[in-house]
Formats: C-alpha cells, structure tokens, sequence
C-alpha cells in the first residue's frame, strides 16, 4: 500500500519547474502524491499526481514593489493555514 505525501511548493513556477518537476516524477512512481503549489504552476502531462493550485493568485503576475510584497505575504499566510489543515490527512510532508 502506498503512503500518501503532500508536497508544498508555494514558487513552483518561474525558474524552479525543473527541480519540482523532477521531485514529483521520482516520487509519484512509489507514494500517492498531493502537490500543493502556485496558481499558474502547469501540470507534468503523463505523471500521475494530485495538485492544488493555491498560491499567490494575486501577486503573482503584479510587477515588484512594496504593495506586491504586502499582498504576497498576506496571501502566503492565509494560503499556508489551508496547507496546514490538508497537511493533517498525510503520512508524509515536504515543505519549501
């Protein structure tokens, strides 16, 4: 029976899918995989895992600047309690 991992990844995109993307195809081979991750992160066709599109919907597509910052860690938190409630189900978690 495969344990069930979740998989916090709140970047995802820009510049860190090539690390996340092969982290997700070594485990999805032997756990059930939930990847928690950002809005715009885009799936690995022909894996087999579950993700959550969760982070910074808002900031993330904002140009840099305080008011982006503010918005980023407001969403951060608030996006990260969810993370936490789903992180109880699991047998196994691994967070950036």
């Amino acid at each position: 029976m495969k344990k069930d991992v979740l998989l916090i990844d709140p970047w995802g995109v820009r510049g860190s899918e090539r690390y996340l993307n092969g982290l997700i195809s070594g485990l999805s081979e032997n756990v059930n995989l939930t990847l928690i991750t950002n809005k715009y992160y885009e799936l690995v066709p022909g894996i087999n895992y579950k993700v959550i599109k969760l982070f910074f919907k808002k900031s993330e597509n904002m140009d840099s600047g305080l008011k982006r910052k503010v918005i980023r860690g407001l969403e951060y938190i608030n996006d990260a309690k969810a993370d936490f409630l789903q992180n109880l189900k699991m047998s196994i978690f691994h967070a950036h």
